[in-house]
């Protein structure tokens, strides 16, 4: 009994730690598929007011500009801007100015590799929650696309909790503890009220 409630309690530890990680996406790793963005912001909250820099890169020499759509959290874009690629690829570990860690990291193990690169700026401001920034990558007719999430909060903002999640996982747990103990209960009378014969 003792061994069945430690694997339970360790089972429900780790759901719940799985229930409050907030699960984002790594997409300047894409761009060892030819194309990434990122942002300074990524992996971190964006204070409102606050510039966020997107960096869009390719390993395609063929594309020639980089459409940058912010999306609000309700989904409405906030802004749509065109902006060329790099004249010249730059060659990592080298990294555009106003480059996030992420992709500082991924050039320093990817050594060698050329790529272009086009940045696009945006002041968060107003809506709290997560935005999205979509990068699309012109190639002549062609396109190809990436994207990439942070999450703006304001000063007074309350962490979000996954409360419904946590609520799910625990109720089972509960019963079956309730279940566990009235049944361990209602045994140990019974065994008190039998009599010899």
């Amino acid at each position: 009994m003792k061994r069945l409630l430690a694997a339970s309690i360790i089972l429900l530890v780790s759901l719940l730690i799985l229930a409050g990680t907030n699960v984002t996406q790594a997409e300047w790793n894409a761009i060892n598929s030819g194309y990434g963005v990122t942002t300074n912001y990524h992996d971190i909250d964006v204070p409102l007011g606050e510039h966020v820099i997107a960096t869009a890169g390719t390993t395609d020499e063929r594309v020639t500009s980089v459409n940058f759509t912010w999306k609000k959290p309700d989904g409405t874009i906030a802004q749509w801007e065109v902006v060329p690629v790099s004249d010249e690829p730059l060659t990592a570990p080298e990294v555009p100015g106003g480059a996030p860690e992420e992709l500082t990291n991924w050039a320093n193990k990817h050594l060698g590799i050329q790529y272009w690169y086009a940045q696009d700026k945006y002041v968060v401001e107003g809506d709290v929650g997560w935005w999205t920034v979509k990068a699309t990558f012109i190639l002549g007719d062609s396109k190809a696309e990436s994207q990439d999430k942070f999450r703006a909060t304001s000063f007074f903002a309350i962490d979000e909790v996954p409360f419904g999640t946590i609520i799910l996982l625990i109720t089972p747990f509960g019963f079956a503890c309730v279940y566990a103990i009235k049944k361990k209960h209602s045994n140990h009378i019974k065994t008190r009220m039998k009599m010899p014969t």
